[in-house]
């Protein structure tokens, strides 16, 4: 009898991992547990079979790895990725659920996202923060049609903890993802496509354009696409890239309009600008089409791939809150892998450039205020807090530079205060480059605030007014969002005047004036 009982706890213990290194018992986030048949090591192709148990008792309340399943059934596993499943020792997966009967692929909903078979389980590991997909997926959503939902959870792999993981929405058509037309086989033109501007790694078919642009078939599948189909679409951007090539590319009737749905391809531009995505355009990048009869243009889209963006970069300039992501070519003119020469065409026309400017003003007004931002990092750190230190304590990093990181914190509200101050800092340019300061409109104000002179010898004046009692904060910071220098009072009705007469050295900072907790306005300073 008591053998038996010392078998049971043992199998227990290494099923949850308890009895050697990492422990989880419970969690405020879902668990994840995925056993392959006799602890099988995960390939990166083709999937094996497994079996995936999800531990969920509902929003708020606490999962506990010995609770009922939420989810139990078979699913085929891969892992995923290119760059993060060669280098990184906490790999990411793609899994299919199925039949467990048929083994036939089978659409299943977890939690608030679409019923589909096919998902994603992303694996921040250089970014320490863990957020960075999740918070620009989110931004995605807010923004595009469609852009892949997420949830936190913790994943647990044949007994042995994994740490944090991000269950993702994988890119796929499908009346809850992308929305577009069925293939059609018959008639190209009234099927849809998915399109993907990447490396070659794991990606069985595409083309090379007249161009030197490499695009790859997503959608429909390498394996089904038909030779008219190829056709078809090899030919649409084939015709579309040899207008970008002539002097008339901006022509309103022949030009790119004829081709693209801009709106898409805006919304997709000021994405990979917020977080400077030092891949951006060139990796990762998704094109969709639906057919002709109900809209012919192709679209940017869905976003995907953001754990280097955010400053989390120490190459071609990845770190810098400064410039523009669509300007990779020229910052590293050597790298093999460039953005397509199409991009920086359209951003270099004028009435695009408009567009791009008004569509940002309008989201800096509304949806993409500074106090968004904050409160978005805010919710999502805060949902990963206490798993974080499980997710460290197995990948001992935190204080380590890990590839390719610019800046090492030694805590985990370090790489979150990090990740805060440097999109603040790249806000604040973005601001400024796009001509629009982010100007909260209220009663109390009489006029914009003067700041001078700019560029300016080492002292700058910051003038305004008021039309009755607010509380005021100017706030410096260096190009790296760091804060060196803040002005703060309750002030009266009246004109007011500060002076910042402090620079540490020659060169380009940042700007924020606060009001009753709202930016006011924001902007650039150069000391020269």
């Amino acid at each position: 009898m008591y053998r038996i009982h010392f078998i049971l706890v043992f199998c227990y213990c290494v099923s949850a991992n308890l009895c050697f290194g990492q422990t989880l018992t419970t969690s405020d986030l879902p668990i994840i547990l995925i056993n392959t048949p006799n602890n099988r090591a995960i390939p990166d192709e083709p999937k094996i079979e497994a079996r995936m148990k999800i531990i969920y008792n509902g929003i708020g309340r606490i999962n506990r790895i010995t609770d009922t399943a939420y989810f139990y059934d078979a699913i085929g596993i891969e892992t995923r990725g290119s760059t993060s499943q060669q280098i990184s020792p906490k790999k990411p997966y793609a899994f299919e659920a199925r039949d467990s009967a048929t083994s036939l692929p089978k659409n299943v909903r977890f939690f608030d996202m679409s019923k589909e078979s096919d998902w994603s389980l992303i694996a921040p590991y250089s970014d320490k923060t863990l957020l960075r997909d999740a918070l620009m997926y989110q931004l995605g959503n807010d923004i595009m049609n469609w852009a892949p939902r997420t949830r936190f959870c913790e994943l647990v792999l044949n007994g042995s903890y994994q740490g944090v993981y991000v269950l993702t929405e994988k890119i796929k058509r499908d009346n809850g993802r992308v929305d577009i037309a069925k293939s059609n086989i018959g008639n190209p033109a009234e099927g849809g496509f998915i399109i993907k501007v990447d490396k070659s790694t794991g990606v069985s078919d595409g083309w090379t354009s007249a161009n030197q642009t490499k695009y790859f078939y997503h959608y429909p599948n390498p394996t089904d696409i038909t030779f008219a189909q190829k056709t078809y679409i090899q030919t649409l951007f084939a015709d579309f890239e040899r207008v970008m090539k002539t002097a008339q590319y901006a022509d309103s009737l022949t030009g790119y309009p004829k081709y693209l749905g801009i709106n898409t391809f805006i919304d997709f531009i000021l994405l990979n600008e917020v977080a400077r995505n030092v891949d951006g355009y060139r990796l990762s990048t998704y094109l969709y089409k639906d057919r002709d009869s109900i809209n012919r243009h192709i679209k940017a889209g869905p976003v995907w791939d953001f754990n280097i963006g955010l400053g989390n970069a120490n190459y071609c300039n990845g770190n810098r809150t400064d410039g523009w992501a669509w300007d990779f070519n020229t910052i590293c003119p050597a790298d093999g892998l460039p953005i397509p020469f199409w991009w920086n065409k359209l951003t270099s026309d004028t009435a695009f450039r408009r567009k791009i400017k008004v569509r940002w003003t309008e989201l800096r007004q509304t949806k993409w205020t500074n106090l968004y931002f904050t409160h978005a990092i805010d919710s999502l750190s805060g949902a990963v807090n206490q798993a974080q230190e499980r997710n460290f304590q197995k990948w001992n990093i935190l204080g380590q530079q890990v590839w390719p990181n610019p800046q090492i914190a030694g805590s985990y509200s370090g790489e979150v205060g990090y990740l805060k101050s440097w999109l603040n800092a790249r806000l604040i340019w973005l601001d400024g480059a796009l001509n629009t300061s982010a100007v909260i409109t209220h009663p109390q104000i009489a006029s914009v605030p003067e700041v001078f002179p700019n560029p300016s010898n080492g002292v700058v004046h910051f003038y305004y007014y008021l039309h009755s009692n607010v509380d005021v904060k100017i706030l410096i910071y260096n190009m790296l969002g760091e804060q060196l220098e803040s002005f703060e009072a309750k002030q009266n009705t009246g004109n007011y005047h500060w002076i910042w007469n402090k620079p540490p050295a020659n060169g380009t900072y940042l700007y924020q004036i606060w009001q009753s907790g709202e930016v006011w306005q924001s902007g650039k300073i150069v000391i020269q």
